[in-house]
């Protein structure tokens, strides 16, 4: 696959740790057959993409977006189609709930509650499940829970940031919401 790279395309690659076996040839495709492809493939890039309108670029993420202007994109393309936990985190206090992902579960709580997350400090991960997907399925998880989402704020780096993984309902409300749709099975720590 390397006789697709430009020297430049080559250097990004290898600064962003892309595997070769995770990139598709895009070949000049518009965004839905591209799109297509690069699921087929599992691929995290395209290379040979349309150019981007802002800078000519022609590095594409798997949802079309261009590479090079935001790089940012490829973390969460990677985070979308990467293994780790879909976790549900309750805060009995706030009576709020998070549905999120992460590799380590006992981390995560207590970053949860270190960052005050949705203004609690009482987070404890009741439920997980390892996905091969797990952005993919932490982003259906949220559409599925959509009507009971609120926002809400946590402390990190000194600031008070906005967050939008917050739910307000119960562990069990949740869990029957998610039922209807998946069939996933979820194991407690």
């Amino acid at each position: 696959m390397s006789y697709l790279l430009s020297p430049s395309d080559s250097e990004f690659v290898r600064r962003h740790n892309i595997p070769l076996s995770r990139i598709f040839n895009g070949n000049g495709m518009a965004t839905g057959p591209l799109k297509a492809g690069m699921k087929v493939a599992n691929a995290l890039i395209a290379v040979n993409a349309r150019p981007c309108n802002a800078a000519g670029h022609t590095i594409r993420t798997n949802g079309g977006h261009c590479a090079q202007c935001d790089t940012q994109k490829i973390a969460f393309s990677r985070r979308h189609s990467e293994p780790a936990n879909v976790y549900i985190a309750v805060s009995n206090i706030g009576r709020l709930l998070k549905v999120g992902l992460t590799i380590d579960l006992r981390q995560r709580e207590s970053q949860l509650i270190g960052y005050a997350y949705g203004r609690q400090k009482d987070w404890k991960i009741v439920r997980f499940r390892h996905s091969n997907e797990a952005g993919k399925d932490e982003s259906l998880a949220h559409k599925i829970l959509a009507k009971f989402s609120i926002h809400g704020t946590y402390y990190k780096d000194g600031n008070w940031m906005d967050c939008y993984e917050l739910f307000s309902c119960g562990e069990q409300q949740c869990l029957e919401a998610l039922q209807v749709v998946t069939d996933w099975t979820w194991s407690t720590l």
